[in-house]
């Protein structure tokens, strides 16, 4: 998910196979067993709605969020290199972590 506004960056859920399976699997009910196309819809879908209650707590700041991409392996952080801020997250369906790369905006403000 990447921030626009008086921050910019890239906020990133980062799962492993089996919890991103068990996960898909609870929101469409069906036991998934492999990161096919339906897998990866149901993950879009869950960070859909993360973005959706996220884009209501920045009303008002001024702040842009993208639509949510969903990237399977260990893609690269589609910012330049910045100082990163991870979050490791342990649950009931499995560990995952939750990435942080924020800087200050070049854009002069408004």
């Amino acid at each position: 998910i990447g921030l626009s506004g008086p921050v910019e960056g890239t906020v990133e859920l980062r799962l492993s196979q089996r919890t991103a399976l068990a996960l898909a699997s609870g929101l469409t009910g069906i036991n998934l067993r492999v990161l096919d196309d339906d897998c990866l819809d149901a993950i879009g879908e869950i960070a859909s709605i993360v973005c959706g209650n996220a884009k209501q707590d920045l009303a008002g700041r001024r702040t842009d969020i993208t639509i949510p991409k969903v990237s399977l392996g260990a893609a690269k952080p589609a910012a330049p290199a910045q100082p990163t801020i991870v979050i490791p997250c342990i649950s009931k369906i499995g560990d995952f972590s939750l990435e942080v790369r924020l800087i200050p905006s070049q854009a002069p403000a408004a």
